[in-house]
């Protein structure tokens, strides 16, 4: 569990603490298709807003993907950050702002995991690439073509347009 202990902070306006865990996906519970792999490290700190408590961290992660278009598995290290004000429990009951616009917490601690959850999975990416200009398997032969060249004609006349082609070999 992430647990960041805001005893000492909440104390003054603009006081600062700092916070790093080293946590895993399974702790985190992100699932067995989760591409995740080994730690990942939490940094970041809790400042006092007064009214608030703005949490500012990156989540350093190794992630684990097969590509879209060439089906090359590759990793990538990447660095998420993120940023959430929260408001303790009771002093948002009694405010007139929007719950929607603050995180809560009760007592002197906050809990990360599911920011840290959250931030994680809108990460991941819907297609990984490998990189962006992969170009993937030739879809006549099969060719992994950012390893080898192949002699395919990839020339695909569409359908509707197929009686035009025939008229413009007519007239050559």
């Amino acid at each position: 569990m992430l647990l960041i202990s805001v005893l000492q902070v909440k104390k003054e306006l603009g006081q600062k603490q700092s916070f790093r865990f080293t946590i895993t996906a399974d702790q985190l519970d992100l699932g067995d298709e989760s591409p995740y792999e080994g730690e990942m490290i939490v940094t970041g700190s809790v400042i006092n807003l007064g009214d608030s408590l703005l949490v500012e961290g990156t989540i350093e992660a190794c992630s684990h993907y097969e590509c879209n278009r060439c089906l090359e598995a590759f990793q990538r290290k990447e660095k998420i950050a993120f940023d959430e004000c929260f408001r303790e429990q009771d002093l948002l009951l009694s405010s007139e702002q929007s719950k929607d616009d603050f995180l809560t917490y009760e007592g002197d601690a906050i809990k990360l995991d599911e920011i840290v959850r959250e931030h994680l999975l809108l990460n991941e990416p819907l297609q990984p690439l490998c990189s962006e200009d992969c170009l993937g398997l030739c879809p006549i032969c099969g060719v992994n073509r950012n390893k080898t060249r192949c002699n395919c004609t990839l020339t695909t006349v569409d359908p509707r347009l197929a009686v035009l082609s025939q008229l413009i070999q007519e007239n050559s």
